[in-house]
């Protein structure tokens, strides 16, 4: 075998050698970036309190000038997955403020289907509010669940995140019978709210 031919089988092998150690090599280093994000997304820090607690006092303020009984956000989350591998669509919520005297809600409202609810879910993802009473049509999981907890009027308004996409709904309702007049003028400005609070909860 001539030198040639050595040193181009030797080039040969030690190319795939160092592509195949350079594959190896970036997947342990994405990997172990992406080991570090994940633990640094799950740990809390100060930022993060703030940030609840700036959302927090937002819906308090929120309930007390529009004089709603109940103000919550709900956000939008995966839950597992299915037997085939579909991710579980679900939804918490995840602050909530309250009137003297109205119950609060939110520990119930844990790890929601999305199918228990998808007439609201692809209004949301299709309007810009959606403005229930008992009697509206459309949507029968919730109207009979306002029905169920007394809930009278129901205002639901999109959260979305920079690219458009629906991280969850800021709902007002009022209970029994505490009316408010629900005009275009209060509907705008709950969709100014729902944009300004946006970058707090999606990405």
């Amino acid at each position: 075998m001539s030198d040639g031919v050595l040193i181009a089988i030797i080039s040969s092998i030690t190319s795939v050698v160092i592509a195949f150690l350079t594959v190896i090599v970036k997947t342990w280093m994405d990997n172990k970036k992406l080991q570090k994000k994940n633990e640094t997304d799950e740990s809390m820090k100060c930022e993060d309190v703030g940030d609840m607690m700036y959302v927090q006092e937002y819906l308090e303020n929120l309930r007390k000038e529009y004089q709603f009984d109940r103000v919550g956000i709900c956000q939008f989350h995966n839950g597992g997955k299915f037997f085939k591998g579909h991710s579980m669509k679900k939804f918490t919520m995840s602050y909530e403020a309250t009137a003297p005297g109205i119950e609060k809600i939110k520990r119930n409202i844990q790890n929601i289907m999305v199918s228990e609810f998808p007439h609201l879910v692809n209004g949301l993802l299709t309007q810009d509010s959606i403005v229930l009473d008992q009697t509206s049509e459309g949507y029968p999981s919730t109207t009979r669940e306002m029905i169920n907890t007394g809930v009278i009027t129901s205002i639901n308004i999109p959260i979305r995140g920079l690219s458009g996409d629906l991280g969850g709904f800021i709902v007002c309702q009022n209970i029994a019978d505490h009316h408010i007049t629900i005009d275009e003028t209060l509907i705008n400005e709950l969709i100014d709210m729902s944009n300004q609070i946006s970058g707090y909860l999606v990405k």
